[in-house]
């Protein structure tokens, strides 16, 4: 008997914690907000709502006696301390709609066991007020938003209540404003609560840097001249790649790292060492390199060199050691792409990776610059 009451216990805690969370209506400044004198309740009378339901409907939703997205007036309201009686009637109809929800919170009963909405200071019912929803409508209806870089403007064409599909829980929908793109006349939606102007032009200025050259810094000592250059265009892509007397080096210049091919062209055994490589950003900040193999958690450790002896070849890649992190919400490792998808003060700028290779206890120390251009996703929308 005792573990009955106990399992009895569990499920009806559950019940009431799923109960309590379903249903909260945040609409406070556009639905029937909660009244400590009952009495106020009547300046609702002859407001004209709608009924909004959750997405999916909620069983607290299909409580409600009505049509969802059909205008009502309220033609009553009665009110307690503890209950709030609506009378509605469905506009150019005789259809009566009464409708009972519960009036704030009482420390000596619980609304979720009988399963219906709370007017209370901290959330409402599904009814929006549409003379309050009318009032906004013209403030921002016709509002028209310009950036001095763009050659074309935002209108706000609408406000209306939409669904966030991303939500997941608690998904009434939002007063949303809706604004159109006068050059491609297509429509963003941005939700009321959160707009501010300069998020209109958020995915506008959008791009990326592409490689458009290499160039090669030859080692000291004198002994070794500067090889070929050249581009190799493979499956679409732009190959770059480095010729002399001791190495030969293939690069592909990728999102997130640079792969590359190293032969070793020379009699010698070649060793890379990857303690004293360095990557140069875009913004001219110096960062070491890791590559393909090493442990990310010991990613600031010492790294052993990479070892070519004559004619032998190695495919790996290079990662700036600061485009690694641990992501302190997902807690795992993340990446940062090596190329910004922000343009900088310029068009124009470069990348840098220093690879030292050491033959005879020698250092030779190849330094290739990748020249970059700027790109807009969207250039008819930009001004020149």
């Amino acid at each position: 008997m005792r573990q009955i009451s106990f399992i009895l216990i569990i499920i009806l805690s559950s019940f009431d914690a799923f109960c309590f969370n379903e249903g909260k209506v945040k609409w406070m400044d556009y639905g029937i907000q909660y009244q400590s004198n009952i009495e106020d309740y009547q300046k609702y009378i002859g407001d004209t709502v709608v009924y909004f339901s959750e997405s999916p409907e909620n069983y607290m939703d299909r409580k409600f006696p009505g049509s969802y997205n059909i205008l009502y007036v309220i033609h009553s309201i009665k009110a307690n301390k503890r209950k709030v009686k609506f009378d509605l009637r469905q506009i150019g109809t005789d259809i009566k709609v009464q409708w009972s929800v519960y009036n704030g919170y009482n420390q000596n009963w619980n609304p979720s066991w009988e399963n219906n909405f709370t007017i209370s200071k901290e959330s409402t019912v599904p009814l929006v007020l549409v003379n309050k929803v009318t009032i906004q409508k013209g403030k921002w209806i016709g509002n028209e938003y310009s950036h001095p870089n763009a050659n074309f403007t935002f209108l706000c064409v609408n406000l209306k209540f939409d669904y966030d599909e991303s939500s997941g829980i608690d998904n009434y929908p939002v007063p949303y404003l809706f604004f159109k793109n006068s050059a491609t006349n297509d429509i963003v939606r941005m939700k009321l609560d959160y707009f501010n102007e300069n998020y209109l032009w958020d995915g506008i200025f959008l791009g990326n840097y592409f490689v458009v050259n290499m160039e090669v810094t030859k080692p000291e000592p004198e002994d070794i001249e500067l090889g070929i250059i050249s581009t190799i265009e493979k499956d679409l892509n732009i190959l770059y790649s480095y010729i002399d007397d001791y190495i030969s080096i293939l690069f592909d210049v990728r999102e997130f790292d640079v792969k590359f091919n190293l032969s070793n062209r020379s009699k010698n055994t070649l060793k890379i060492i990857w303690d004293d490589a360095v990557f140069v950003d875009i913004s001219g900040q110096s960062d070491r390199i890791i590559h393909e193999g090493t442990t990310l958690s010991k990613k600031n450790d010492p790294l052993s060199p990479t070892v070519l002896i004559a004619n032998a070849s190695i495919i790996d890649i290079l990662v700036p050691s600061k485009c690694i992190y641990m992501s302190p919400i997902l807690n795992e490792w993340e990446q940062l792409p090596i190329l910004p998808n922000k343009r900088t003060k310029d068009s124009s700028a470069s990348i840098m990776f220093m690879l030292p290779i050491k033959s005879n206890n020698i250092v030779y120390e190849y330094i290739f610059t990748f020249n970059l251009e700027w790109t807009y996703h969207h250039p008819e929308l930009i001004k020149n």
